[in-house]
């Protein structure tokens, strides 16, 4: 009786950790990027977005910058200064800094399932004593899925020194 149960303590031990390392594998499996024609699809998804996002701080279109930013977003600016959403839609509308116009010049995005991370240079239009000043920035952006969108929770500008 007691070999019997000490067998049977033994097998649950073995399905318990082959559960176990299953789960764990899909965990990791789960955070790799999406392959394929799904991931092409999404990153041109998640570009697209950007870009409207950018053209939206340019004319200050902050009925677009309310959807596609989260609640929780913080927004580190090239000076700085970090911002919640409520912040930098205020900063957007009365302009703190006024954009004249914002081109990205390079820019990857990789995708992790509801989770995408875009890392890129872009050259800022800043209009400072009435002059356009350009000034170069690399930024990373993570957007998450929510239920029917993508949404922006976190954006870093570092400056880039230009050269004279």
């Amino acid at each position: 009786m007691i070999s019997g149960i000490r067998s049977w303590g033994y097998q649950a031990g073995e399905t318990s950790l082959a559960r176990t390392l299953l789960r764990g594998l899909l965990v990791f499996l789960s955070l790799l990027p999406l392959p394929g024609l799904a991931q092409t699809k999404v990153e041109e998804q998640i570009r697209q977005l950007t870009k409207q996002r950018f053209d939206a701080q340019v004319r200050r279109d902050t009925v677009f910058l309310e959807k596609v930013l989260a609640t929780d977003l913080v927004y580190h600016h090239p000076d700085g200064v970090s911002e919640s959403k409520r912040d930098f839609i205020h900063s957007v509308a009365l302009p703190r800094i006024r954009y004249t116009a914002i081109e990205v010049e390079d820019a990857t995005v990789r995708v992790y399932r509801t989770t995408a991370v875009v890392t890129g240079k872009a050259r800022l239009i800043l209009l400072q004593k009435d002059q356009p000043t350009p000034v170069y920035v690399l930024y990373t952006d993570v957007y998450v899925k929510g239920r029917w969108l993508w949404q922006l929770v976190s954006s870093s500008l570092t400056p880039v020194p230009t050269t004279p």
